[in-house]
């Protein structure tokens, strides 16, 4: 068989066609550096069993390409994060419990919720062994665990009126409506049970008269629902009195010496 050998030059062009290429008639070291562009691979050519390890950097993927659904599960680990990378908006809720918190972490105070009432407050014949709200020495607050502790700390200034000036003055605390029986004391025959109180005798003439009372107890109200607290006044005698907040028993314009007071209640959450 003669062989014809045919010059490149003596071809014309378009003149050579798929149809006249066998099959891997054209190797790769045939083609030159780079003579292959993206316009020449068809779509989804490429396959992953194409790449090398390392292969594709980081500066080769688009912004936002890389999304939560290309990512396999428990794909990304901790030792991925950078400092500061996960931000309070990306922690569901009530998913850091005590036991995730460190040796001495526990007892951190989580959120403080404080009210102050300014104004003067008159409960008038309140009956032996009654209870009323004081209004504006009250606080909310929403747990964000049902294992966190509340911390109430309230202080309430005051007065009774009584004839024989024997001047009695008692708080009790309230959660949720209810009174805090843990809050009181302990059950003795008929006495009335209280958060704290005072009983002072003033001269029969003195009407410059107040008492102040302070108190902290620690609740476990077992929620992640707003609760609210609430500071009360409960009548330690046996009849029926008027009581006064953050006035003396005396309340006389032109007497410098009746002060009026301010009583507060606050709310710190502790972690459990």
């Amino acid at each position: 068989m003669t062989i014809i050998k045919v010059k490149t030059g003596g071809i014309t062009a378009d003149a050579i066609t798929s149809t006249e290429i066998a099959d891997n008639a054209v190797v790769t070291a045939a083609i030159n550096a780079d003579a292959v562009t993206d316009a020449k691979i068809a779509d989804d050519v490429v396959g992953t069993e194409h790449l090398t390890a390392n292969e594709v950097d980081t500066t080769a993927l688009g912004a936002d390409a890389v999304t939560g659904a290309e990512l396999a599960d428990n794909a990304v680990n901790s030792e991925h994060y950078t400092d500061g990378s996960i931000d309070t908006a990306h922690i569901a809720d009530a998913q850091i419990t005590a036991a995730k918190l460190a040796s001495g972490v526990g007892g951190k105070v989580l959120q403080v919720v404080s009210v102050i009432k300014i104004s003067a407050f008159t409960a008038t014949n309140l009956g032996a062994g009654a209870v009323i709200d004081i209004t504006g020495v009250a606080a909310n607050i929403t747990p964000t665990s049902s294992s966190n502790k509340i911390l109430i700390s309230y202080s309430v200034q005051g007065v009774s009126e009584k004839a024989s000036r024997v001047i009695s003055f008692a708080t009790t605390l309230k959660r949720g409506g209810s009174e805090i029986t843990a809050a009181i004391g302990e059950a003795a025959g008929n006495r009335i049970r209280v958060a704290n109180f005072i009983s002072i005798r003033a001269d029969a003439n003195d009407q410059n008269v107040g008492a102040s009372l302070y108190n902290t107890f620690l609740d476990s109200p077992s929620t992640t629902s707003e609760t609210t607290y609430q500071i009360c006044l409960k009548n330690i005698q046996d009849s029926a009195l008027t009581y006064h907040v953050n006035r003396t028993y005396g309340d006389g314009d032109d007497d410098n010496y009746r002060p009026r007071g301010t009583s507060t209640i606050t709310l710190m959450e502790i972690a459990g």
